[in-house]
Order: C-alpha cells, then structure tokens, then sequence
C-alpha cells in the first residue's frame, strides 16, 4: 500500500490578514523557540495575523493577551493549522479586549 503524503506545513508567514490559526508547532530552537514560547506562541494557542508592515516585514498578530510582532524569519519557524470551529483566541474566563464592558460611572480608575 502506498502511503498518502502529508501536506505541506504552513506557517505564520502563509496566513493572510484576518484569518484566524492554531499554532501547531515549532521548527526554532534555542533563543528563538524560548523567545517564541514567552511571547505566547505555544502549541494548540489560536492567533489571528493583524497585518504586514509596508516592506512585509515585520507581522502583526493577536492573541489572547494582546498583540505581537515577529521577524517573518521567525514567523517562518512557526507551523499552524486550521483551528476548530469552537477555538476561541481567549482563555477561559477571559473578557478582555474592545468588548470588555467600561469602568462602572463614579468609580475610580
């Protein structure tokens, strides 16, 4: 029987503006796969590429906890899929962002 080949990975250099992915995995080691795993980046996290800078590098993405720029050099170490119809880019119990609701009127900041 022949096997059937996986396909090609992709990457955070592959994904266009708005579409939202599940980091897979990384190809980086050292230095890089550390400063990746601090910056959030982990396997199974859901991200969504914001944008290009106008020369294409850097990228701009989001997660969870804010948003992010990488080298595309780095980006290209980082392997994603499809997420699940259910993932949801922010952790459980999480409400932040534009739709976190406003300071309470009267109350201090």
């Amino acid at each position: 029987m022949s096997r059937i080949p996986d396909p090609p990975s992709r990457t955070l250099n592959d994904i266009p503006p708005g579409q939202r992915v599940r980091i897979r995995g990384h190809r980086s080691a050292g230095a890089v796969r550390q400063r990746l795993l601090d910056l959030g980046l982990m396997p199974n996290t859901v991200v969504t590429m914001v944008r290009s800078a106008p020369l294409n590098d850097p990228i701009e993405i989001r997660l969870a906890a804010g948003s992010i720029t990488l080298r595309r050099q780095e980006a290209a170490t980082v392997e994603v899929e499809e997420p699940d119809a259910g993932d949801d880019p922010r952790p459980e119990g999480t409400d932040a962002g534009p739709s976190a609701s406003p300071p309470a009127e009267g109350s201090r900041r």
